[in-house]
């Protein structure tokens, strides 16, 4: 089951030592120990190209189950979406 909710990029950081894209949120999104407003996704495509402004889609039910920090690589988990309408 999937529980889609559409967040906007509000910073962004690239550790490129780690190869990690941190994505500030304008929103907390709920991990398995803890609310962040922040997501860490793998520095590949597509995440690599996401800019500020742009909206992104989470899979709620997936991410209560991993932990904060923890590198994003699915975009069955995070996926880019054109607006939040």
């Amino acid at each position: 089951m999937t529980n889609w909710k559409t967040f906007k990029i509000t910073g962004r950081f690239f550790r490129y030592d780690d190869s990690d894209c941190i994505f500030y949120l304008d929103n907390y999104i709920g991990f398995h120990r803890g609310n962040y407003d922040r997501i860490h996704c793998s520095y590949i495509s597509p995440f690599e190209d996401w800019e500020t402004g742009d909206y992104i889609e989470i899979d709620l039910d997936k991410m209560k189950y991993k932990g904060h920090g923890e590198k994003i690589s699915d975009v069955s988990v995070v996926r880019k979406v054109s607006s939040p309408w």
